[in-house]
């Protein structure tokens, strides 16, 4: 035996008995004498994939290919590196012509089941186990496949029918983990664990034990997977979960960004980093990373959304509207998603005259898609100025489904806004005592709660039961009643002294019903005190924009004459604060003539 079958011989041996760094030192010597020794490429090539190196890997077991076309262990070593590479269709090139091997065939199967080919992949999985049960991969491809059908019981059946090999009761504590039978997923790991130490093994039983909130123990296998293989990306990911848990920011960034460079199409790793980057302020920077991770997986809706939000940061109206789109049309579930568009419309619309068209055409086209959308309809009426029959009534959805939306941060929101409505009409009120009070449109209660003490009864009535549902909770109300506002004003009999309309006009395209009907249910010496958004031009009403209706104080004015009211007081102000100052409004104070 000359000096290199030796060192090959010995190298052999201590790679099938896990002695890699011995194994890899005499291969690199068998190289250094004859560089293009074929199972000394092959055998390298070998140690690259077992760590987890897959592109030296691949390039090493090209060459041996390339050198020795007919060594069909060569070939198939290189199929197997490049199917874990996700070179689906190169490593079926040379699977295919080995696909009498059942366990080439299992392969075969695997990929198709990777390519979204499941009737093909079914087949082949078929024709192994009918050949050969002890081939465990093929049992593994159909409790995969039955999973990916959210079948878990058929999943699981198949798994307990293979042999119970490491890789079988790998994938066995995988669907368990996936059920939430944690136990069970933890006695399957374990038993895989104890008759091998592959890192993928570590990794799994980390995941379980962080499910569990046993997050410390879960980093320590995680690092044990990285120790045992430092180029296996998905620890390097869950490491970066934990770290972020723990508030450990720096050392996240550091895990993602190793799992990304060792895998850069690793969906999870981009987002969650993109997320991190983002909460710290690093909006580009995070940008770029869930562009990546839409590139990936153009069908994960919440990826989509995230980009869409921080398109929409950055002052790119027109993309964040498309992806908000994709989202929704995906199934993306998020409440606040159609008026995220609706928001991003406003803006592209103000923000140039081909930002008004493209704003236009898309909504236009939101209303095609969605024709039964309120917010989509009420954002139309909005942008185009022009108003329907049925103004009304998706005015009215369109304010419900808002604040339902919209109710447990609304009290938060109008704090930072600093509205001020509210403040004014407790000035006016704060002083008198009332024996029966309505408040329209109540909302959370934030009326009734700021003066409980200055009336004996209080009705609530509003479009939102989650806003009601807050309301309640004040306990200062006597009564509260889902209705819009038009409904309860035709139906009640209930007459008092104190009507209150808080941020109420906004959502109203006729102030002459509102104000009909407030005068039918007070008493003759009765008050009414209610705020308007003045126009923006010289309008007497108009839509605005961001879909609310504003009145000019002296169309109100009229208004409340016709209807039999006298104007008390009329006190100007800032309304609340937005992007570019202040809104402008009044509140007014009116008894009936």
């Amino acid at each position: 035996m000359n000096e290199i079958d030796s060192f090959l011989d010995t190298a052999f041996s201590a790679y099938n008995e896990g002695r890699f760094d011995e194994a890899e030192e005499l291969v690199r010597r068998v190289l250094n004498i004859e560089p293009t020794h074929g199972d000394g490429l092959y055998l390298l090539g070998l140690l690259a994939f077992q760590s987890g190196a897959l592109e030296p890997a691949s390039d090493l077991l090209y060459q041996a290919v390339k050198l020795y076309p007919t060594q069909d262990n060569y070939a198939l070593a290189l199929a197997s590196v490049l199917q874990k590479q996700g070179r689906l269709d190169e490593a079926l090139s040379f699977y295919e012509k080995y696909k009498d091997n059942m366990m080439v065939l299992a392969q075969i199967g695997l990929i198709y089941a990777q390519k979204g080919q499941a009737d093909w992949a079914t087949s082949a999985f078929q024709k192994v186990i009918e050949t050969d049960k002890s081939i465990a991969e093929a049992f593994i491809g159909l409790a995969i496949l039955a999973q990916k059908q959210n079948d878990f019981e058929k999943g699981e059946n198949l798994l307990l029918q293979a042999p119970q090999t490491p890789d079988v009761l790998y994938h066995l504590a995988v669907l368990y983990r996936h059920k939430g039978q944690l136990q069970k997923a933890s006695d399957a790991i374990d038993k895989a664990l104890d008759m091998l130490k592959n890192h993928a093994y570590l990794n799994e039983k980390g995941l379980i034990l962080e499910n569990l909130g046993q997050e410390d123990k879960a980093l320590e296998l995680y690092l044990s997977a990285t120790n045992s293989n430092a180029y296996y990306a998905d620890a390097f990911a869950n490491q970066g979960n934990i770290y972020l848990k723990k508030g450990q920011e720096d050392l996240a960034e550091d895990a993602y960004k190793r799992a990304i460079n060792l895998d850069n199409r690793f969906f999870m790793a981009h987002h969650n980093l993109a997320t991190l980057l983002y909460r710290q302020g690093r909006k580009y920077e995070a940008l770029d990373h869930y562009q990546e991770a839409v590139i990936i997986d153009p069908k994960n809706m919440s990826a989509v959304y995230n980009l869409g939000v921080i398109q929409e940061d950055v002052g790119e109206y027109s993309e964040a509207a498309g992806l908000y789109f994709n989202a929704l049309v995906g199934g993306f579930d998020n409440p606040a998603l159609e008026f995220r568009i609706a928001s991003v419309l406003e803006r592209l619309f103000k923000l140039s005259k081909d930002g008004k068209k493209q704003a236009l055409d898309f909504v236009k086209g939101w209303v095609k898609h969605f024709p039964d959308s309120v917010v989509a309809l009420h954002t139309l009426t909005a942008l185009t100025g022009k108003k329907s029959s049925t103004d009304a009534s998706v005015a009215e959805a369109y304010a419900k489904k808002l604040y339902d939306v919209f109710a447990t941060e609304y009290d938060e929101k109008m704090e930072k806004l600093e509205a001020s409505a509210l403040d004014e009409i407790l000035k006016i009120v704060s002083e008198k005592q009332f024996k029966k009070v309505l408040d329209l449109a109540c909302g959370t209660g934030s009326f009734g709660k700021k003066l409980k003490q200055n009336f004996n009864s209080l009705i609530g009535v509003d479009i939102s039961q989650n806003m009601l549902d807050i309301a309640h909770i004040t306990g200062v109300y006597d009564k509260l009643i889902c209705s819009s506002v038009s409904e309860y004003l035709k139906s009640s009999k209930d007459t008092f002294d104190l009507i209150v309309a808080l941020e109420l006009t906004g959502y109203l395209d006729n102030l002459s019903d509102l104000l009909q009907g407030v005068k039918s249910h007070l008493v003759p010496d009765g008050m009414f005190i209610f705020s308007i958004e003045y126009p923006t031009d010289k309008n007497d009403t108009e839509l605005s924009t961001n879909g609310r209706y504003l009145y000019s104080l002296e169309f109100t004015q009229s208004a409340l004459e016709k209807a039999g009211f006298k104007t008390v007081e009329i006190k100007e102000i800032n309304l609340r604060r937005e992007e570019t100052g202040y809104a402008k409004g009044a509140v007014l104070v009116a008894t009936p003539q």
